[in-house]
């Protein structure tokens, strides 16, 4: 049997704050996450020109700022220096989707064996390629791209991990599409091993264990807040971690069981505490 490796997605939800970071970090430990996974991004290269001015009012200012500088101020950068050494400290791994070539190389100084292409990129056979040059797994996530997009980047590029996603935040429950991870396992091949996952931005925890009872998965992210009431672009699409603890036990359940769940018929068995209930109940 293979483990689900559980992916806490903090992404930006720490809006620029390491304590608040710290602080994801330590109750994804604590909730049993395997790997917490930030973002990583240069504000000049990727925000588009036109959207550099555009004024935005965020809570730890009086006035509105432009977009540009609201993006550098929750960008971490040598912050990451102290996260590498908290997560070691902590006993947890950790990652970060790369939105540009430059944070390719900015985040490969720190070791990870693991780099993430997130779904608005996963066109970007260059970026994936550099990510394939420089660590040793790459995932990708298959969000808002057509069939013909995900083959392409497949057979050009030959990621590590393949993630299914709706890229919609939130994503509503019928719109999950669970039943396309069973399609992306035909990818993966003696010639070119690749893991299937499940990046939910589903806030409905049924999707979760809808995907933990599916053999082919071998991963499952999940985005994480300390507070879904709080100020940010993604904290609705996120669970709280307070709550995630009985849903990762929930899930390690289902994952030891789903070889049985999916066997099918078996001949009725009596159960030993169902002997006691019968003699009290039937008298035999």
């Amino acid at each position: 049997m293979n483990k689900i490796n559980m992916v806490a997605e903090i992404g930006i939800n720490h809006n620029g704050d390491l304590i608040q970071a710290l602080n994801m970090i330590f109750l994804a430990k604590e909730a049993g996450f395997d790997y917490v996974k930030l973002q990583k991004r240069n504000p000049d290269i990727c925000v588009p020109a036109y959207q550099k001015n555009v004024e935005k009012i965020v809570p730890w200012h009086d006035r509105p700022i432009t977009y540009l500088q609201y993006k550098k101020e929750i960008e971490f950068n040598e912050e990451y220096i102290v996260i590498n050494q908290y997560c070691k400290d902590a006993g947890i791994k950790w990652f970060v989707s790369v939105w540009d070539l430059n944070s390719v190389q900015f985040m490969w100084k720190y070791g990870l064996d693991l780099i993430k292409v997130p779904s608005a990129l996963m066109t970007d056979h260059q970026l994936i390629q550099r990510c394939k040059d420089l660590y040793p797994k790459v995932m990708v996530s298959t969000g808002m791209s057509t069939q013909e997009e995900v083959d392409s980047m497949v057979e050009c590029t030959h990621p590590n991990i393949l993630m299914h996603t709706n890229a919609c935040y939130p994503t509503a429950f019928e719109d999950i599409n669970l039943g396309y991870l069973y399609q992306l396992q035909y990818f993966n091949n003696s010639s070119n091993p690749i893991d299937v996952g499940y990046s939910n931005h589903c806030p409905n925890d049924v999707s979760l264990y809808m995907a933990a009872m599916m053999n082919v998965v071998k991963w499952i992210e999940v985005h994480v807040t300390l507070d879904r009431n709080a100020w940010g672009s993604d904290q609705k699409s996120s669970f709280q971690l307070k709550d995630m603890g009985p849903i990762i036990d929930n899930i390690r359940l289902l994952e030891q069981n789903r070889d049985v769940f999916r066997k099918g018929c078996e001949d009725r068995k009596l159960y030993v505490g169902e002997e006691i209930k019968r003699k009290s109940l039937r008298g035999n």
